[in-house]
């Protein structure tokens, strides 16, 4: 999904589960937070970001595996966020 609505599901499936780790720490407490924190950090917003970019044909296939180092993906901030 691409323009105004891909952005917008984009968003919410970036800030959503920032919103369910907080209710994670006030339920679970700091450890199930910190989990939940890493796996949002490393498997789940990257994944989310190059599926983005490929969506919007910023990025190859080939070029999937970097999106993995710290970092990468801030040369297309304005390409995720505004699409």
């Amino acid at each position: 999904m691409t323009g105004r609505y891909g952005a917008i599901v984009f968003w919410l499936l970036v800030i959503v589960p920032l919103a369910g780790l907080y209710v994670v720490l006030k339920v679970y407490g700091g450890t199930a937070f910190v989990i939940g924190l890493i796996i949002y950090a490393f498997p789940y917003r990257p994944v989310l970001n190059i599926v983005r970019l490929l969506q919007l044909k910023k990025i190859s296939r080939k070029d999937i595996w970097k999106f993995f180092i710290p970092f990468y993906d801030i040369k297309y901030t304005k390409s995720l966020w505004w699409g």
